[in-house]
């Protein structure tokens, strides 16, 4: 074998940008919500305490989101196991989803104050995790075309008696003439 079958680098990579986007980002939103004088903003009229509980949760669920997207990082594209990775961080992220949205009920998300009278709006959003629901399962189609794209040369590079027998079961007589460019257009377009 060439290389390494799977990638702790990429590993730690992928979880760091999760980390980042599910707990640094919502961090850095609630230290400045708490703290606006440093943009010179003053939102003492605003009760934010929805937006900072929504906040919270997504930071004390992004540890799950790292680790779930350590695994795809590990993976190489081509590997079967990496389908189940993408598969199991894109029902990491519809929990996620679900329990930053209070699974639809967001109550008292924000108030403020107009002429001295206090107003507080509630948001409920259950027809978003429908939607979201859809739009995660869009991605099952992406994760079998990145797999079906990328396997031929993880078998070549990682498992070459795999790759010998993925030959033979994949390819004519005509296809191990033509180049691995060429076999793709074949493939793709009949």
């Amino acid at each position: 074998m060439k290389g390494r079958k799977h990638s702790v680098f990429f590993g730690i990579l992928f979880a760091a940008v999760a980390a980042m986007a599910y707990i640094g980002i919502p961090y850095c939103i609630a230290a400045f919500l708490r703290d606006p004088s440093i943009a010179g903003w003053d939102l003492s009229d605003f009760q934010l305490q929805g937006v900072f509980d929504m906040l919270g949760r997504s930071m004390r669920f992004g540890a799950v989101m790292a680790a779930l997207y350590f695994f795809v990082g590990f993976f190489r594209k081509g590997d079967k196991m990496r389908i189940a990775a993408q598969t199991a961080a894109m029902i990491g992220n519809y929990v996620w989803f679900l329990y930053l949205v209070n699974f639809g009920d967001l109550g008292d998300f924000v108030g403020f104050m107009i002429n001295g009278s206090e107003v507080t709006a509630g948001v409920v959003v259950t027809w978003l995790i429908g939607v979201m629901a859809l739009l995660n399962l869009l991605k099952i189609p992406i994760f079998f075309g990145q797999y079906w794209d990328n396997r031929e040369e993880f078998l070549q590079k990682y498992d070459p008696d795999g790759f010998e027998s993925y030959k033979i079961t994949h390819f004519s007589d005509k296809d191990y003439e033509a180049d691995a460019k060429e076999k793709r257009r074949r493939r793709r377009w009949g």
